[in-house]
């Protein structure tokens, strides 16, 4: 298995980068809760493990550019923002 690194923490979200041949690096966003992490960008939310190989399945065949994913990130990362001013 290509070996994933968490690159970027925000919250309970991660920025997540897998190093493979072809493409040469892949980047995907999943959320970490207690011990088990899930894919954000599907309907499905099933839950795995919080290791690599759980990384990878709770990814799937989503994984995209560099560019994508950190777009991805940080529109996460602003909605939290603002749904936390809202509430407090």
């Amino acid at each position: 298995m290509a070996p994933v690194t968490i690159i970027a923490e925000y919250g309970s979200h991660l920025l997540v980068r897998r190093e493979r041949t072809a493409p040469a690096v892949e980047y995907a966003i999943v959320e970490r809760r207690n011990g088990q992490v899930v894919g954000v960008d599907g309907a499905e939310r099933r839950s795995f493990a919080d290791c690599e190989a759980g990384i990878v399945a709770a990814v799937g065949d989503r994984w995209m550019e560099e560019e994508a994913a950190r777009r991805l990130f940080r529109e996460i990362a602003e909605h939290g923002d603002r749904l936390a001013r809202r509430i407090w």
